[in-house]
């Protein structure tokens, strides 16, 4: 792997981890998360 591939996915890996968060820690958000394939999240604004 390159070091630009593996930059990018650092990158995808932080920022999937900065969504999982808010969706999980924001009050106003409701949020499931399935695991069917790669994942799925499904949100909805409370």
């Amino acid at each position: 792997m390159s070091d630009y591939n593996k930059h990018k996915q650092r990158t995808a890996v932080r920022n999937l981890r900065e969504y999982i968060k808010e969706v999980t820690e924001n009050e106003k958000i409701e949020t499931e998360i399935l695991e069917v394939g790669d994942g799925l999240a499904i949100s909805k604004i409370k």
